[in-house]
């Protein structure tokens, strides 16, 4: 009898990432599934065009998440905007890199170290910046409800 190993999600959404703006929830929550299917493939065998396919989406993707985050921010007059799209910068300037090592390189190691650069990022992103936007969002809210 074969078994097949069981892989665990490389990323796991939790309660703490929810932001209680559903676009951005679910939208956070479609990044984390690209980057499952991302970690999928890089297990060995790296299937690179499978990677290099997930390393394009997971691009895509971000740039339209980010646009939304940056409307948003507009809309309520965010002051941190500037420094969020600092971050956003940051974040598809690495993408390229990413990208491209991934496409030059058939490395099992970069895999890993483009996985481990985005869940690193995602997470530090979501937990910082966007619950900070979150709270901003929700205290406008809540001064627009009372007046």
């Amino acid at each position: 009898m074969i078994q097949k190993e069981i892989i665990m999600p490389f990323f796991i959404w939790k309660e703490s990432f929810n932001t209680h703006i559903p676009l951005i929830d679910r939208q956070h929550r479609k990044i984390f599934g690209v980057l499952n299917r991302l970690y999928d493939a890089a297990q060995a065998p790296v299937d690179h065009n499978y990677v290099m396919q997930s390393l394009r989406e997971m691009n895509e993707y971000s740039n339209l998440h980010f646009s939304t985050e940056e409307r948003l921010m507009t809309h309520y007059g965010y002051p941190e905007l500037e420094t969020q799209k600092q971050q956003h910068k940051y974040y598809r300037e690495q993408m390229v890199v990413q990208l491209t090592k991934a496409f030059h390189e058939e490395d099992e190691t970069v895999c890993k170290n483009s996985l481990q650069f985005l869940r690193d990022w995602f997470l530090n992103h979501i937990l910082q910046e966007d619950l900070k936007l979150a709270e901003a969002v929700a205290q406008k809210n809540e001064q627009t409800r009372r007046s």
